[in-house]
Formats: C-alpha cells, sequence, structure tokens
C-alpha cells in the first residue's frame, strides 16, 4: 500500500522538485520556509501513511491534531539531521580537517604492513 502511495506522489514531486533546486542554497529565512515547504511534497511512505489515518479521525480537528502531533514529533530528528548535514559540510571543507584525515589514512596503511596475519607465523 506504501509503495503505491509513493507511486502516486512521485510526479507531483517531479514537478516540484526543479523549482526546490532553485532555491539552493538556502540561505534566508524565506528560502528555508519556501524550501521546507516544498519538501512536504516529498513522496514519503511514512507520511502518506499519518495522512491516511487523520482521514479516518473522526473530523478535521483530530486529523489536524494528528498531523500537528507527527510534525512536532519528527521535528527533532529532522532539525537534528539538517544541523549534522550543515556542520558535516563545514567541517570537511576545512583544510585542516583533510590533512588530519589524509594522515590518519597514510597511518592506517603503514600500520597494515607490520600487522601480521594472525597466527599465520605462528609454531609450535
Amino acid at each position: 500500500l506504501v509503495a503505491q502511495l509513493e507511486r502516486v506522489g512521485r510526479p507531483v514531486w517531479q514537478a516540484i522538485e526543479p523549482f526546490a533546486r532553485k532555491l539552493m542554497p538556502v540561505n534566508t529565512p524565506v528560502k528555508a520556509l519556501i524550501y521546507g515547504i516544498t519538501w512536504g511534497w516529498l513522496p514519503c511512505g511514512l507520511v502518506y501513511v499519518v495522512l491516511l489515518m487523520t482521514v479516518t479521525a473522526g473530523s478535521a480537528m483530530q486529523g489536524a491534531s494528528m498531523m500537528l502531533a507527527f510534525g512536532l514529533g519528527t521535528l527533532p530528528t529532522m532539525m537534528s539531521a539538517g544541523i549534522m548535514a550543515s556542520w558535516i559540510s563545514r567541517f570537511s571543507r576545512s583544510q585542516l580537517t583533510r590533512q588530519i584525515i589524509g594522515l590518519i589514512i597514510v597511518s592506517l596503511a603503514v600500520a597494515s604492513l607490520f600487522i601480521g596475519g594472525g597466527d599465520a607465523h605462528h609454531h609450535h
């Protein structure tokens, strides 16, 4: 059922996604709001399941409350993901970070030359 719902939503997202891409980079609060609204159209099985639940909620107010609860429940995760992505992006552009990671990779490569094959050289 969820896969079928995602197939229905995919054409809508394909029409909206080029507009969302033009908002990049998101560097103003207005762009962030518009970008967030466009992301609301991204095909997502979990969202579709909650939407189906709201249709059977009994009233518009109950359905709206369910969607609000879902949105508030996912907000910490979505905000954390955005913050972490921004932090990782900034961190990975640092020349010092690249040098440290390069040094770690070279060190691991050199160390692997001296690490034996376990018991391969062990004699009784």
